[in-house]
């Protein structure tokens, strides 16, 4: 530990101690002083004073009680709507094969790349014609001669197959 802090705590050390409150929430097997001290390989003291935001802790401790808690030491010291990277369970990630990180790499990169572009643009509903051409093809039994935009409600008409 750093410096003792009688007085209130910094903005910091409360920003410090409210993040590392709510990560313990979310993680039942965290979710004390105890287990996470444990855990994060320092005294149950450390964590009891960062969660009450009495010292200046040492960055090693900050760190070792983000790694226990599977988070970045950043995601403790910034306000949660600041927070501009993916959230997860970096201790369950790191247990991954290797093929499965990179499945979750490249979705992440398809869901950026597919959200470059969008745009948003009015919906114009269907004229009643439309909408009866709609409700008529969605009230039939899908097969390969109901595959048409051109077809009526009426019975498939057969076609003539020409044998030489």
């Amino acid at each position: 530990m750093a410096t003792d802090n009688p007085t209130q705590p910094t903005k910091l050390q409360a920003l410090l101690a409210k993040n590392v409150r709510e990560q313990m929430s979310l993680r039942p097997h965290l979710n004390t002083q105890v287990k996470l001290s444990t855990k994060a390989g320092v005294t149950q003291s450390t964590v009891g004073r960062i969660l009450r935001g009495e010292v200046s802790p040492l960055l090693s401790n900050v760190e070792a009680v983000a790694d226990a808690l599977g988070v970045s030491v950043t995601s403790l010291l910034v306000e949660p709507h600041e927070r501009d990277e993916i959230q997860y369970d970096r201790e369950a990630y790191a247990r991954l094969p290797e093929s499965e990180k990179e499945k979750i790499q490249s979705y992440i990169a398809f869901v950026i790349a597919t959200n470059k572009g969008l745009t948003f643009s009015e919906v114009t509903p269907a004229d009643p014609a439309q909408a009866d051409m709609l409700a008529a093809a969605s009230s039939r039994p899908l097969d390969h001669r109901t595959l048409t935009h051109n077809e009526t409600t009426s019975s498939p008409k057969k076609r003539a197959v020409k044998r030489s």
